[in-house]
């Protein structure tokens, strides 16, 4: 595993999983608490959710500056796209009586071909940063610029202007370095929001301009060439829950798993999960344990094994293979899914393949899990 690699499985499995574990450990404590204690529940979650910004904001840019995000393009509105931005900073707008405005000039394509999540994070970024760095009574304005500049092309250029605290010419010279923070301005943030932006804007192979006067405002210029069409062809979309609501899922009665994890937190909150949905969930804490559990189980008491690849001692990985060769002598292949907080590394190396079947990224997702259940478990539910 390369230098970059291991810093960002260390970051994700010794920081950003144990805190969204602990996060979501919390919310199960909220739905029990009594109303006297919910709010003292919502302050730590507040908290937690800070920290977890901090720590997402670090990995991402790792992550652009390993070039190890793929871009998935896909048909989108661009209109969506700039209201969703806008609508996920209203209640600060509202609070802090910010007036924000979009404004869209020119003619384009209805849709625009692109990564979707790559330019909501783009403008998501620049939007907050111009809500959180504007006053109260300030005005915030979004322009949206499209002109077709050959068939099914055509060149989109987004400009947010603010009048906030504004950036000196010192400060702007360095705008787009890691972790440049205003000193004088007592907010807080980890000076990486317009580092990531700038990244993203050089993978969609766009360009990003400031200008700024201190305590002035700030105007912010984002372009780049799309493909674009008035129609797209139809594809299969995933079901989506609506908010406030839970999916339903099968339920495993009788079905039992071996849950190996070293973090408590996360072994209580899978072992939550999984008894959820009917499954019993044997615990065990080190590689070593999982192995003489299973090598001395009647065939078939466990359906499946999930293995945290960072085991002390024997990892995840080690304990797998001594599994696979144990099965050599006769008894039926179980499903082993690995759990890790940086998962790329395994996904893309044959010897990991080989010997574990899935792979669950931390922080955990319920829907992810109950989805690999479904893989593996689909037919006997």
């Amino acid at each position: 595993m390369e230098k970059e690699e291991r810093i960002l499985a260390y970051i994700s499995h010794e920081i950003k999983a144990p805190i969204a574990g602990a996060y979501e450990m919390l919310n199960q404590i909220k739905k029990k608490a009594q109303m006297t204690n919910v709010e003292e529940v919502g302050h730590v979650q507040e908290t937690l959710n800070y920290t977890m910004g901090v720590i997402e904001d670090v990995l991402h840019l790792l992550k652009l500056k390993q070039d190890n995000i793929i871009l998935q393009t896909q048909a989108l509105k661009l209109e969506e796209i700039v209201e969703q931005s806008l609508k996920m900073q209203e209640a600060l707008c509202k609070k802090k009586g910010i007036a924000c405005s979009v404004e869209y000039f020119g003619a384009g394509y209805r849709y625009l071909y692109t990564d979707k999540n790559c330019l909501l994070q783009i403008l998501l970024n620049l939007i907050s940063n111009a809500v959180k760095y504007t006053p109260s009574g300030g005005r915030v304005a979004v322009r949206v610029y499209q002109r077709i500049i050959e068939e099914n092309r055509e060149l989109l250029q987004l400009e947010i202007e603010d009048n906030g605290v504004g950036m000196s010419e010192e400060f702007l010279k360095e705008v787009f370095s890691p972790f440049m923070i205003r000193e004088d301005v007592p907010l807080q943030g980890t000076g990486l929001g317009l580092t990531i932006v700038k990244l993203l804007v050089e993978k969609l192979g766009g360009n990003l301009d400031v200008k700024s006067q201190e305590w002035k405002g700030t105007i912010i210029n984002f372009s780049v060439e799309l493909d674009g069409a008035d129609e797209f062809w139809e594809r299969k979309e995933a079901i989506k829950e609506e908010p406030g609501t839970e999916a339903c899922w099968p339920c495993y009665e009788n079905k039992r798993v071996l849950l190996a994890e070293d973090d408590e937190v996360y072994m209580e909150l899978m072992k939550n999960h999984l008894e959820e949905v009917g499954i019993e969930a044997d615990k065990t804490y080190d590689g070593d344990e999982v192995i003489d559990i299973f090598t001395q189980a009647q065939q078939g008491y466990y359906q499946m094994i999930f293995l945290d690849m960072n085991l002390q001692e024997v990892s995840g990985f080690e304990a797998a293979k001594k599994i696979r060769e144990f099965e050599k002598r006769g008894t039926t292949r179980i499903p082993i899914v690995g759990v890790s907080g940086y998962i790329d590394s395994y996904r893309s190396q044959e010897m990991y393949n080989e010997v574990i079947d899935g792979f669950l990224l931390k922080p955990l997702s319920k829907r992810d899990l109950y989805e690999v259940l479904g893989k593996y478990l689909g037919d006997q539910a």
